[in-house]
Order: structure tokens, then C-alpha cells, then sequence
């Protein structure tokens, strides 16, 4: 079912709002993701989403209460989204005034970092950086309003891609320079903590370089930690097939975009190809270490793998930031 097919679904029987918290709260994201608005009736009961305030597949007006009263109920009552209670956490999202205010409480910035580069044939090329966003996302929402969120640095070091198309990338000196620059701010504004979460494998070895001179250059104390790591080697073999942890579009990788993008990502999911040879420690190109810019076995993904491992993701990152700010 898609992103539409579920708001249709919603949409087509009233709900209690008080009925199913974890429902109405879904619904609320969904409505806001799709550019619609829902709007709720005296008796308290959710009515059809309006997309620019026309139900799409009933031209004739909403199917439920279509009056002129229903318009301009639409038009005065608070989205959704201004109802539910959301926490602001990253910074782009923030006015100066509502980030000077969460100053006083914040203890950790955040930078969530990936890449934006081919993902075989069938994921999108936002993956990385979509994976790696998420995690921190949802455990500084759960640590609000301790844990700030820098804007994701979404292009990372990626020449070993450059052979397959969509591929952009940054010089190693550069994205260096970018991280370092960006904890340089976050302590000009008083933070002394900083955490690095990664989502791409060729930013590890420049990332963790960039922390150390965050660390020495700046006097910050650093976490760098790629989220995949985050996820017990229990959780991951138990859920993952072929084991591979976090590979490269692979089952792990396309089980998580199931979770997190599942409308972007291909219909005709590739099996497992052999590569061409393997050599450990050889620095090449994807073209020369993969049959088709994917590693292992993505057909056998599921929504339900990716739903605990990107899960486990969340709590282990909750758990280091904690820590952070309580040991450290």
C-alpha cells in the first residue's frame, strides 16, 4: 500500500480522535507528508483529507459532509500538524529566538552526515543521508529539548561511485573543512559537545578525522559513530539473511527504505550478482568490486526487518547520547 492508498484508507472511515493515539498521530503525519489538510467535525470525528482543500478522487465535492460549512471549516480550524505537540530539534527549522531559548537547555549538537550517490538500481540516491536523518531525528525528538540537530550534511566522500550516474561528491580535504567548520559554529554558539552520526561507509575514515580536529583544534568533545553500528549483532544477524551489516543497497539498506521511503524505491528489485573478484585491502571503484553498484542480496528485504533494525538504530543512539551528556 502507498503513501496515497493509505490516506484513502484512513480517510474513508471517520475515526475517533481519542480512539488510537498512535493512529491519530500517524494519520497527522501522513496528512501533513502529503500536503493535505484534515479537519475535524464538532463531534470530534477525523473527515476526508483536502488536497488545496478539493478531495482529488471526488470532484463533486468531500465525501463526507460536502457543504459550503465544511469549506470553511477547512479553512479556519488548525492543521493537524499545529495540534499535535511537535518538538523542534533541528536548527533549520528554528527561528534565532527559538534556538536561543533551547540553548538553555541543550546539551549535544548533533550533525547527521551521509552522501548522495547511486544505490544500485532500485533505492534512491538519498538513502545514506534519509537513513542516517532518521536515527537522529527520532532519539533527539526523545531527548528533547536536551540534544540539538545540525542541517545534515547530505554529500559526502563518494568518488569510488562517480562510474554509476547520480553520483555527487566531495573532495576528502573538503568535507573535512565542511564538519570542521560546522562544529566551529556550534561552539561559537556554546555548545560544548558535539556527535557526528554517519550514514555513508566512505565518510568513516575522513569523518573521524574531522572530529579529532574538532577535538584538538577546537577543544570540543566529539562522538563519531556511523548508525548501523549502533545496532547489537544480535538484533542485525537475527533479522539479516545473508549477515551483511551495512553493505551497500543491499537486504539491510533496502529493508530500512522499505520503513523510510518506500514510494521511491524501484519495482523490480534486483537478486544477488556475483562480483567480479575480491581482493581485501584493494582500493577501487564500485564498478570493479560489485556486479551492478549493490552488494549482496536485496530481494529478500522486508518492511518488517527494516522496522526493527532501524528501531534498534534509534535506541542505541539514545543510549550513547545519554551518555554523553551524563558520563562525559
Amino acid at each position: 500500500m502507498n503513501t496515497f492508498e493509505l490516506c484513502f484508507t484512513l480517510a474513508s472511515r471517520p475515526m475517533s480522535l481519542s480512539a488510537s493515539s498512535t493512529m491519530s498521530k500517524a494519520c497527522f503525519s501522513l496528512v501533513k507528508d502529503t500536503v493535505a489538510i484534515a479537519f475535524a467535525t464538532p463531534k470530534g470525528r477525523l473527515r476526508a483529507p483536502l488536497k488545496n482543500i478539493l478531495y482529488p478522487l471526488n470532484p463533486r465535492g468531500l465525501r463526507y459532509g460536502a457543504r459550503t460549512s465544511a469549506y470553511k471549516r477547512a479553512l479556519t480550524v488548525e492543521p493537524p500538524w499545529m495540534c499535535v505537540s511537535m518538538k523542534k530539534v533541528f536548527v533549520d527549522e528554528m527561528t534565532r529566538e527559538e534556538f536561543r531559548k533551547m540553548m538553555e537547555t541543550a546539551k549535544v549538537a548533533v550533525i547527521p552526515i551521509g552522501s548522495t550517490e547511486q544505490h544500485g538500481p532500485h533505492l534512491p540516491v538519498k538513502t545514506d543521508i534519509a537513513c542516517a536523518t532518521y536515527v537522529v531525528r527520532n532519539a533527539a525528538e526523545a531527548l528533547y529539548p536536551q540534544v540539538m540537530v545540525a542541517p545534515p550534511v547530505t554529500i559526502g566522500v563518494s568518488p569510488h561511485h562517480m562510474c554509476y550516474p547520480g553520483t555527487i561528491t566531495l573532495r576528502h580535504e573538503t568535507f573535512i573543512d565542511i564538519l570542521v567548520d560546522v562544529c566551529r559554529s556550534l561552539k561559537h554558539h556554546g555548545f560544548q559537545k558535539v556527535a557526528i552520526v554517519n550514514g555513508h561507509g566512505g565518510n568513516e575514515a575522513p569523518g573521524y578525522l574531522a572530529a579529532r580536529r574538532a577535538r584538538d583544534g577546537l577543544g570540543l568533545r566529539m562522538v563519531f559513530i556511523s548508525y548501523w553500528s549502533l545496532i547489537p549483532r544480535e538484533v542485525s544477524d537475527a533479522m539479516l539473511d545473508t549477515k551483511i551489516i551495512p553493505g551497500h543497497a543491499c537486504e539491510f539498506e533496502t529493508s530500512l527504505g522499505y520503513v523510510l521511503f518506500p514510494e521511491l524505491i524501484a519495482k523490480e528489485i534486483p537478486h544477488r550478482l556475483k562480483p567480479p573478484f575480491h581482493l581485501p585491502g584493494y582500493v577501487g571503484d564500485m564498478n570493479e568490486q560489485t556486479a551492478d553498484g549493490y552488494a549482496g542480496d536485496p530481494s529478500i528485504a522486508t518492511r518488517e526487518k527494516g522496522e526493527k533494525l532501524i528501531q534498534a538504530a534509534v535506541d542505541g543512539l539514545k543510549s550513547l547520547l545519554t551518555d554523553f551528556i551524563t558520563k562525559v
